[in-house]
Formats: structure tokens, C-alpha cells, sequence
């Protein structure tokens, strides 16, 4: 099954690295883009905002995993602005997004949850091929099997 254009935001790179490996050993064949930072994760969504606008190709991610602990992530406003190109471009809507965090604290997952964008987690080191699949499965498996 082919899930294009998986987002992985993650300031640490061993973080992005595992997730990537584990992605790649499920049954989905993916194709990964990974910011280190907010800034650069706000430079995709940028990115993908101005595909949209000229209709030129089309990079709208999947998917996208989001550390919820990293530097700066409230102040950037990154889940606002996600719910702000929802309601401007129709496709933006179907885009999952999955909180990947070490945290296990309640308040953080209520938090972020709260975002009509947020439809499940991951908790760093806790998860696996078959975890992860079954997440996958469950947010793909209707529109893959179109």
C-alpha cells in the first residue's frame, strides 16, 4: 500500500531516524520529509500551501507525526496554522495528524487533542511495526482500498 508524503517533525534526529525505520519496515511503501525544528516544519507547511495555491505539484502530506515537546512548538502557533489551511484548501482536511512524543503526562495529550487536527500518538520507544501498522490501517485502509 502506498501512503505518499509522510511528515516527520522532530527535533531529534535518532527520533526521526527510528520512526522512519519503522515506517519503512510496516507494509506501506512511504516517502518521508523530516523537519528538525518549528521553523522548518512552518517552512513546509508554507511550502505546501503555495503548491496549493498555483496548482503546480502537489506535496499535501498523508500524514503528519509532530513532537509535541519540542522548543517553541506553542508559540508558533504550527496546530493553528494547520486548522487555518484547513478551512482555506478542501484537501487539507484529510491530512492525519499524530502526536510523537516521550511524554506520557495526560495534560499534554488532553492539550493537543483539543486541536480538531490531532487524531492519535505515538509515545516514543513504546511502539513498534505492528502498533504503528495498526495506526495506519486504521486511518488509511479506506482510502487505500479505493
Amino acid at each position: 500500500m502506498k501512503l505518499n508524503n509522510v511528515f516527520i517533525v522532530d527535533n531529534s534526529k535518532e527520533d526521526r531516524s527510528e520512526l522512519k525505520k519503522v515506517l519503512k519496515s510496516t507494509d506501506f511503501e512511504v516517502s518521508t520529509y523530516e523537519a528538525a525544528n518549528i521553523k522548518e516544519a512552518m517552512i513546509l507547511l508554507f511550502e505546501i500551501e503555495e503548491s496549493l495555491k498555483s496548482s503546480e505539484e502537489n506535496y499535501l502530506p498523508a500524514l503528519i507525526f509532530l513532537d509535541v515537546n519540542m522548543p517553541l512548538i506553542k508559540e508558533s502557533n504550527f496546530l493553528e496554522k494547520r486548522e487555518e489551511l484547513k478551512k482555506n484548501y478542501p484537501g487539507f482536511e484529510i491530512i492525519v495528524f499524530m502526536m510523537f512524543t516521550s511524554s506520557t503526562k495526560n495534560e499534554i495529550k488532553s492539550e493537543v487533542r483539543s486541536y480538531n487536527t490531532v487524531q492519535g500518538s505515538l509515545i516514543k520507544g513504546r511502539y513498534g511495526t505492528n502498533i504503528l501498522s495498526a495506526k495506519l490501517k486504521k486511518h488509511f485502509a479506506q482510502r487505500l482500498s479505493h
